[in-house]
């Protein structure tokens, strides 16, 4: 059913369910009529709680202004419906073209807490930095599949034997994840980076876990809307299950310093832009951490070590998150002695932020005909979705 095509005057949750198989159990409910699914080991203790949907149905509602209402039989923890409000607060903030939605639900009693300590754990430089704050803490370790879009199955089949090993090497235990998440949401026009903060913390309540870990990508400095934000997770929590958005203290070169100390966690780096399984090398992220490497001194069996100047190109900036990671980078170089490095990094920030300055002065003299036109021949994907993290358009671009 495509929701865009229903007039409805609300989104309903229902038929909360878990059906286990010899392999894994699937965690699955019905939102309007349609069915969203996770996917977890058969081992691992799933409850059917409707808390894993809710962020599904978050945008969608508050798009469309209609309530979402959660099947009696299912009850929602106390703590998350207040929250529930000030996870509106930001987004409504952030984005006008958003409006307050209501949670029709009834406050139910959590079940007995766990003590099981989960760090979100993709294998790269943001999560190997929290597992190796949180070491002697934490349990178990989660990976979700394919929020790259991962279309190859054998890639994911790797990426899971991979942390697998690594997790079985530091007694832990692996809990890896599939769903329908994506397809659901492109179904409906929505774009599924500004809810992923909230569908990771939504799982650890869901596992019920006692401490949930959601590492950071950027630092208290350089915060703006992201799907995932230190504002946001914490606003899931429940009774039982405490979100954790962490290292916001370090920045990217820091944290890379940090893992760095530790072989084991190179050697199992995951850093790619474009691979779950494997680091090709030539993208921004490999190139940017093959590089901090190389300068420490170091390597990871992982990932191929650094080669030239030429690879610097890569790290191009093309929007202020790139610019103040350039920034970072800059200083780590300049800490180091590379000045080699330094100057060419500036001169690409110099380089970028003239173009950026001059495409400004430009949108400001001729107003939105340049902008129409470029959308219009030249499309950007996140148009093909109907809302974002902020408004498309403000009034005083008229």
């Amino acid at each position: 059913m495509n929701m865009h095509s229903r007039i409805g005057n609300n989104i309903t949750i229902s038929d909360i369910r878990i059906d286990k198989g010899p392999a894994y159990q699937e965690l699955s409910a019905l939102i309007d009529d349609e069915k969203v699914w996770f996917r977890f080991p058969a081992d691992v203790p799933v409850r059917a709680r409707p808390e894993a949907f809710i962020p599904f149905c978050l945008f969608d509602a508050m798009l469309r202004k209609v309530p979402i209402v959660i099947h009696p039989d299912f009850p929602v923890s106390a703590e998350l419906l207040t929250g529930f409000e000030e996870i509106q607060d930001i987004y409504t903030c952030w984005n006008s073209d958003l409006n307050r939605t209501q949670l029709v639900a009834t406050a139910g009693i959590q079940d007995e807490k766990s003590a099981d300590v989960y760090c979100c754990f993709s294998g790269g430089i943001d999560s190997s930095y929290s597992y190796a704050k949180h070491r002697d803490k934490i349990t178990h370790l989660l990976v979700l599949e394919g929020f790259d879009q991962l279309k190859d199955k054998s890639g994911w089949k790797k990426c899971v034997a991979d942390r697998k090993a690594f997790a079985d090497q530091e007694h832990k235990k692996l809990v890896d994840v599939t769903h329908n998440a994506i397809e659901f949401l492109g179904k409906r026009k929505l774009h599924w980076v500004p809810v992923l903060g909230s569908i990771l913390a939504c799982l650890g309540v869901t596992l019920n876990a006692e401490t949930f870990i959601v590492p950071s990508s950027n630092t208290y400095a350089d915060l703006f809307p992201c799907g995932s934000h230190p504002l946001l997770e914490v606003n899931w929590s429940t009774e039982n299950t405490k979100i954790i958005h962490d290292g916001c203290e370090a920045s990217r070169t820091r944290k890379t310093e940090f893992v760095a100390q530790f072989q084991d966690l190179l050697d199992q780096l995951q850093v790619c832009c474009y691979s779950q399984c494997d680091n090709c090398g030539n993208c921004s992220k490999c190139v940017r951490t093959s590089i901090i490497l190389d300068v420490l001194g170091k390597n990871s069996a992982s990932l191929p070590d650094y080669q030239s100047h030429g690879e610097l190109k890569q790290l191009q900036p093309y929007d202020n998150g790139t610019l103040s990671y350039m920034d970072d980078f800059a200083v780590f170089m300049h800490k180091h002695g590379r000045h080699d490095i330094k100057k060419q990094l500036l001169k690409m920030k110099r380089n970028y932020i003239i173009t950026s300055n001059m495409t400004m002065i430009a949108k400001t003299i001729l107003g939105n005909r340049v902008r129409n036109l470029k959308q219009k021949f030249f499309p950007r994907p996140w148009e093909a979705y109907r809302t974002g993290l902020v408004a498309r358009k403000s009034i005083l671009d008229d």
